[in-house]
């Protein structure tokens, strides 16, 4: 039950199971104990369960390839350590915001994820795991075809209404990659697990026109999941491409009049790390970047961070948002609102509905966006 809870929206329940349990009950039963204490924040005493847990790995050598997952084994729980140790350093946050779930109309059992307000016509575009619209039967997030959904407004309310969009069904995956504010695009991303495309569509009434996006952009074995462009045209994309810093990078490069990207560049080690980055947001000015990352230290799983570019083009070290937004799950796909009063995210928190849902981050937006008083940026 205290593994189950962990993989569920109530992980804080798992604390009460695990503790109830012998230590012998399974192999990982301190790892599952030092994650549970973390969702309580309770990083000291965590860390002191991922060391009991480092002493009871002899059981890997009995294994086929005992080098391999003790290398495995060991990276995991060096970053969980990482976290800790940020749970600890990380200062309390006295911002003065508000973070709610969007509620039942928006959020289901199922992953609802990479949330964007379209300028051009305020709908809020979202990519969702639940089944289509005459499924009734439960089935696991694993069985489900991500697909485009959109809503006739941010906020929960009794009235919102979830549609597909004509022109945007497939029987492959399909997700929301960014939007184009100046050309009033929606970029998606459509494919199977381990590869697809870019591709983009003007959308209106509901129906989409769709193309697929040119240039040095899309590769057939690489996956390309998530796109943002500045007002000049500086593009930011999330890839898997060889050259990178390893998983999921953040790729830079141009876009030209016809749509299409080229001189794709690794945007290098200061905000790329050895593990994944996902979900990356450009400000319109092209001076700040929003990203989720696992290799930065963090509070577990993907945090949200915040590199400003500097005068000569590099970018400052990245800054984890803090505990307010960050946590030990997932935080991902960070996008402010189109009058910018309001940020959309999704996580997995207490109270949730299953999977990944949709928040809404309101009040001190602005300080969130802002541009620190020290920075040496040229806007």
């Amino acid at each position: 039950m205290g593994a189950c809870c962990l993989f569920s929206s109530n992980r804080k329940e798992a604390l009460n199971y695990l503790q109830k349990c012998a230590p012998d009950v399974a192999k990982d039963y301190y790892l599952l104990l030092g994650i549970a204490k973390m969702y309580h924040h309770k990083y000291e005493e965590a860390d002191k369960d991922f060391n009991k847990y480092h002493t009871t790995l002899g059981w890997y050598t009995k294994l086929s390839k005992p080098a391999f997952f003790k290398a495995g084994i060991e990276r995991s729980l060096d970053r969980y350590k990482t976290s800790c140790a940020s749970g600890l350093n990380l200062p309390e946050d006295s911002l003065s915001i508000t973070i709610i779930n969007l509620g039942a109309s928006i959020n289901s059992r199922y992953h609802e994820y990479a949330a964007m307000q379209a300028p051009w016509d305020s709908l809020m575009y979202f990519t969702t795991t639940r089944p289509k619209k005459g499924t009734e039967k439960i089935m696991s997030n694993l069985e489900q075809k991500e697909h485009i959904v959109y809503a006739n407004q941010s906020m929960a309310d009794s009235v919102v209404q979830i549609a597909d969009i004509n022109g945007l069904k497939s029987g492959v995956n399909m997700s929301v990659a960014g939007i184009d504010r100046n050309k009033q695009l929606l970029y998606f991303y459509k494919g199977k697990r381990k590869h697809g495309s870019l591709n983009y569509a003007a959308i209106k009434n509901g129906k989409a026109k769709k193309k697929i996006l040119g240039g040095s952009i899309n590769h057939k074995a690489y996956k390309e999941t998530c796109i943002s462009i500045a007002d000049d045209g500086s593009v930011y994309c999330i890839m898997n491409r060889m050259g990178g810093r390893g998983g999921k990078d953040i790729w830079y490069g141009k876009q030209t009049s016809k749509n299409k990207i080229q001189k794709l560049q690794n945007l290098g080690s200061i905000v790329n790390t050895e593990a994944d980055e996902e979900g990356v947001y450009v400000t319109p000015d092209g001076g700040t970047l929003f990203f989720s990352s696992k290799g930065h230290a963090g509070l577990g799983g993907y945090d949200i961070f915040k590199p400003v570019k500097n005068a000569d083009g590099t970018w400052q070290e990245p800054v984890n948002l803090g505990k307010q937004i960050n946590s030990p799950a997932d935080e991902l796909f960070f996008h402010p609102s189109v009058d910018g009063s309001a940020i959309l995210f999704s996580t997995v928190r207490d109270g949730g509905f299953g999977g990944l849902d949709i928040y809404e981050i309101s009040g001190d937006v602005e300080k969130i966006v802002a541009i620190p008083d020290n920075s040496v940026v040229e806007m």
